[in-house]
């Protein structure tokens, strides 16, 4: 179903529910980021973790508001920063994923999952 645009003080609003859905998103990951920062937990795994939310926050905010919002203002290629902080992001909670399983697998293992994960976000 197609979501017909809303006008806020004039200003043209495309697909107000998955905008505001993408920003409200983001703002809690951001939130998040910002707590576990507080935290300062050490390790890598924890380190990986605060830079996903982080990046997810400011991915998601950029698709919401650049990749829907105002995409009728903008050409396609806009949607192209979300989606590539998003990239980075994924690989992020990759890492942090393999940091924290790192003590329960061999060596050979942790180094074929890194060298995947850099695989996989250069693909």
């Amino acid at each position: 179903m197609e979501q017909p645009p809303i006008f806020l003080w004039g200003l043209r609003i495309d697909e107000p529910v998955t905008s505001l859905t993408d920003v409200l998103v983001g703002v809690v990951c951001l939130y998040a980021w910002w707590q576990l920062r507080k935290l300062d937990r050490p390790g890598l795994s924890q380190q990986y973790l605060r830079y996903y939310f982080l990046t997810m926050g400011i991915a998601t905010i950029l698709g919401g508001v650049l990749g829907h919002a105002f995409l009728y203002a903008l050409s396609f290629a806009w949607k192209l920063p979300g989606w590539i902080i998003s990239m980075i992001s994924v690989s992020l909670v990759e890492r942090a994923c393999i940091a924290h399983a790192a003590p329960l697998l061999s060596k050979g293992t942790v180094r074929f999952l890194k060298t995947a994960n850099i695989v996989e976000l250069l693909t």
